[in-house]
């Protein structure tokens, strides 16, 4: 149940974080990671960056609903491969807009 728990509050954290970046809040994002960004890009760059929190938000949802109901093969299943697809557009936004990763 303590998982359960825990998985939601991550799950919220990264919708909220999610959704300050999306709306123009880049500055959550650390600097050194944005570091070549075009300034005319920032708001677009906030928008992609913020669909890899998002992901990673329904990941734990999902992974929360699966934990809920007792679903361990689902879990371990749903985790990793949300993860990789949010890093992967994490890594994706950062090498358009950034030029790579650092």
């Amino acid at each position: 149940m303590f998982g359960s728990i825990v998985l939601f509050a991550v799950a919220l954290l990264f919708f909220i974080l999610g959704l300050m970046i999306y709306n123009g809040r880049t500055e959550l994002i650390h600097a050194y990671h944005q570091k070549n960004i075009n300034p005319s890009e920032k708001a677009a760059y906030g928008k992609a960056f913020s669909t890899g929190l998002f992901i990673i938000a329904l990941t734990c949802i999902i992974a929360f609903l699966a934990s809920l109901f007792n679903y361990d093969q689902l879990l371990s299943l749903i985790m990793p491969m949300g993860l990789v697809i949010a890093f992967i557009v994490l890594y994706k936004v950062q090498k358009k807009y950034n030029g790579g990763l650092f």
